[in-house]
């Protein structure tokens, strides 16, 4: 191929023809009917469906991140839930307690995010269990 000289003809688009109809390409009522295997309701081959989950292990040590620990945000959760508090509430009893562990601090736990060892600490003390229990 070679290029045009100044002021002619622009290069087209595709330096090659190209074949819409070409059998190459899947028609478009052929392209709605194709799957990504795995995606459907069949099991990917090789893989049985029933299979049980694995059995839990020995717990792993805490995470911790830059002096951070990372609770385990279903368990804060359901402690709260069992002794009927909202979030407020929680933070109201420990402010009584005097504990420094404020609304958004247990907003934080019961979402993932990481907070100090002295807050997790503080917590499982509002909830007379050991830390430990509380850990991710």
């Amino acid at each position: 191929m070679t290029l045009p000289a100044f002021g002619a003809d622009p290069v087209p688009a595709y330096p090659f023809d190209f074949d819409v109809a070409s059998q190459d390409l899947p028609a478009p009522a052929d392209a709605a009917v194709m799957i990504v295997a795995g995606a459907g309701s069949e099991p990917i081959p090789g893989t049985s469906a029933a299979s049980p989950p694995p059995p839990p292990g020995p717990r792993s040590p805490p995470i911790v991140v830059r002096g951070s620990v990372l609770l385990d945000a279903d368990v804060v959760r359901t402690l709260r839930e069992k002794r009927l508090l909202s979030q407020d509430a929680l933070a109201e009893r420990c402010y009584q307690q005097h504990i420094q562990v404020s609304i958004a601090t247990i907003k934080r736990a019961e979402t993932w995010h990481p907070v100090r060892y002295r807050i997790a600490h503080n917590l499982a003390r509002v909830f007379s269990v050991p830390v430990e229990d509380l850990l991710h």
